[in-house]
């Protein structure tokens, strides 16, 4: 069911609007590495566990949060097992000695006697097999049993697990040995009681951090990846044989394979490309548009404020080195990839880019001969008459005359004070009269509303760190105010402007922010997680994006989100209202009731108010000032979901509304035949 916020809802969001704090949020646009991804065979859903245990949603074209999940009760490490328990509809996680269970609504954690986490469904079993190669456990729930000590495959790690319905076996690929640490090739199989040697030596070759899942379509069990290994292997029986592809998702290590029903889905498992998804399906790997970029260090990056809308061109796939990318994304709200006929080339030294208000393009400087425009579909070749000497780590930001403005640079060991401007066509080099000392790695942005250009900080040599402050209005520089901080060699800092508060922005630790007349340090969460991290306007929604190797971030005042309140009641389990997608103007976010009851009525209430007013035994009502009541029925996965589709109007920016769900459930109905939930606080934001 969808509802439209719209009418009576957006005047009462609006005035629902509490003071706003510009202090910045974090929020993430896709599941932290490490994650682990799982089919939900009892929902239908490709589901993924994030590093903080935070659950995801695959709708696809993306991933979508699970918000108003009450505190996990641990991480997931990289090498933590998952499996999905379709007996029990329960996502298992082994991890350092405890084994937490996520049932739809909330996180279960229990200590488990065994540290190793590699793991597999059993359905013959409908138990959860978990090994270290050696020892074999089964959990179903409640209780573990040994089905086997001392096994013949012997303890190791890095080894691929999965269950093979047709042999009635779990299949072990590789992995290494401990304490020898030697890659293995061997295959093993073991049918509840005892191990099978397959062969010694497989035709697939010595693989640590491999995957393997079984392959419904074809009856084959599918191995693919591990260091050194980006061929495709297909077992059937005892016998391996290569599957030859056109296209592969690369080498990559510690991967995660899930059968989302279509073929066999693969992310993870490169500290780049690990957000990256793949599907096989018959015979061939095809990329999955999961609306991410992939991974990067170094990028160029600006905002197109005539197509609003972020461009990334190149970076590196490593901190200090090639491979190099030479792809162009952009950013609306989810990333694309742009096909285009050629491009600047690899960003060597800082990426200097920047808004050319002059043409209304995005330019990028990459030394003598090289100037190129984003056109907004294609990269351009300016090939201007004169252009600046090549140089590393120059400050360049749009030039409040138009065009663009690029200061110094390190040449040669040398620290340069040139300045240049850009009108469109050409370079031409300024000699104002006054101009701030030569330099290399200052930062420098662009104020829209004071219609100024600031630069600061840098080195004027490899041990003199600069606190100086200036503005260019595109005639003459001015000086400022010292800066109360000194560029870092360590971080890749940059000066934005911050659309939510009209300031220039400097992230760091801590971070900045630039009035005209003073710097300000400001308390936040926001500072840097990798020292590649950069931050840029994201002036189409009003907030800040950061791009780093750990994937991209939203910087906001005003979070989107979801928190629960108070409890629910039922004699059992009580039902668990939850949102699933993060409610910003725009978007649709789905309110959706985990009943554990199948096919029964639902009734959502959505108000203004939260509450915690008693109503008899034991249970609370949480939602007053009504908006809007809806009924649903739960699927026989016992689940119900409203769709709410938010205006785009930055009138709700801020505001909330509360919700909680009654289920007619007679079987553990506490208030007569109805149990309830907790309460639901939604906060549209960005």
């Amino acid at each position: 069911m969808r509802s439209f916020l719209c009418g009576v809802f957006l005047p009462a969001l609006a005035g629902a609007i509490a003071a706003q704090v510009p202090s910045l949020v974090r929020l993430p646009l896709d599941p932290a590495a490490p994650s682990a991804i799982v089919w939900d065979s009892n929902h239908g859903r490709l589901t993924a566990v994030d590093s903080s245990l935070g659950v995801w949603h695959w709708d696809g074209a993306g991933w979508r949060p699970v918000l108003g999940i009450p505190p996990s009760p641990g991480a997931l490490p990289s090498d933590a097992g998952v499996a999905y328990d379709s007996a029990r509809g329960r996502i298992v996680v082994l991890s350092q000695y405890r084994v937490h269970e996520w049932d739809g609504a909330t996180w279960t954690s229990a200590p488990s006697p065994y540290r190793f986490y590699t793991c597999a469904f059993d359905s013959g079993m409908q138990r959860v097999i978990a090994t270290d190669g050696e020892t074999v456990v089964a959990w179903d729930g409640n209780s573990w049993t040994t089905l086997g000590s001392n096994g013949p495959a012997g303890f190791r790690r890095g080894f691929a697990f999965a269950y093979d319905p047709i042999g009635a076996r779990c299949i072990l690929y590789g992995g290494d040995r401990i304490p020898a640490s030697n890659g293995t090739a061997e295959c093993w199989a073991f049918d509840g009681a005892q191990w099978t040697q397959l062969q010694v030596a497989a035709a697939p070759g010595v693989r640590f951090g491999a995957a393997l899942e079984f392959e419904p379509a074809t009856g084959r069990m599918i191995l693919y990846g591990g260091e050194s290994g980006a061929t495709t292997w297909a077992l059937t029986g005892s016998n391996w044989s290569s599957v030859a592809t056109a296209n592969d998702p690369g080498e990559r290590a510690n991967l995660r394979f899930a059968h989302d029903g279509f073929g066999i889905v693969v992310r993870g498992g490169d500290p780049v490309l690990g957000s990256s998804m793949w599907r096989f399906q018959a015979n061939a790997w095809r990329r999955i548009d999961d609306g991410s970029l992939p991974r990067r260090y170094h990028a160029r990056v600006a905002y197109d404020e005539q197509r609003a809308e972020i461009v990334v061109h190149s970076g590196f796939r490593s901190y200090t080195s090639s491979p190099f990318f030479e792809d162009t994304w952009t950013f609306d709200g989810r990333w694309h990839l742009r096909r285009t006929s050629g491009g600047p080339g690899p960003a060597w030294g800082t990426p200097a880019t920047a808004w050319s208000s002059a043409e209304q393009m995005v330019l990028v400087f990459n030394g003598p001969g090289s100037t190129w425009n984003w056109t907004g579909s294609d990269w351009v070749d300016r090939t201007p008459a004169n252009s600046p000497p090549w140089r590393q780590r120059p400050a360049m930001a749009t030039d409040p005359a138009g065009g663009v403005m690029l200061f110094g640079g390190l040449l040669n060991g040398a620290y340069l004070g040139d300045q240049w401007h850009w009108n469109g066509s050409n370079w031409q080099q300024m000699t104002p009269a006054v101009q701030p000392a030569p330099r290399a790695e200052a930062i420098a942005g662009f104020d829209p509303l004071r219609g100024v250009l600031v630069l600061a900080s840098g080195y004027g040599s490899p041990t003199n760190g600069l606190t100086d402050t200036w503005e260019w209005d595109g005639v003459q520089w001015t000086q400022h105010a010292a800066t109360p901080f000194v560029i870092s060699y360590s971080l890749a800092q940059t000066m934005t402007f911050r659309p939510d508060t009209g300031r220039l922005f400097v992230n760091g630790d801590p971070d900045y922010e630039w009035d005209g007349s003073q710097w300000t340090a400001l308390a936040s969460a926001s500072g840097n997680l990798s020292p590649s991290e950069t931050r840029h306007a994201d002036s189409r929604f009003g907030r800040m994006l950061a791009v780093s190797e750990l994937g991209t971030r939203v910087f906001t005042s005003i979070p989107g989100g979801a928190t629960s309140y108070g409890a629910g009641c039922a004699n059992g389990p009580a039902p668990a209202l939850l949102a699933h997608g993060r409610p910003g103007r725009g978007t649709v976010v789905t309110l959706a009731t985990t009943a554990f009851a199948a096919n029964v009525p639902v009734l959502t209430a959505i108000g203004a108010t939260s509450i915690a007013t008693p109503i008899g035994a034991g249970c609370q009502a949480h939602v007053s000032d009504f908006y809007a009541l809806f009924v649903t029925t739960t699927t026989p996965a016992g689940e119900a979901s409203v769709a709410l589709s938010i205006p785009s109007s930055a009138a709700v920016l801020g505001a909330g509304l509360s919700a909680q769900s009654v289920v007619v459930d007679p079987a553990h109905g506490s208030f007569g035949p109805l149990t309830l939930s907790q309460g639901l606080r939604v906060a549209i934001g960005d």
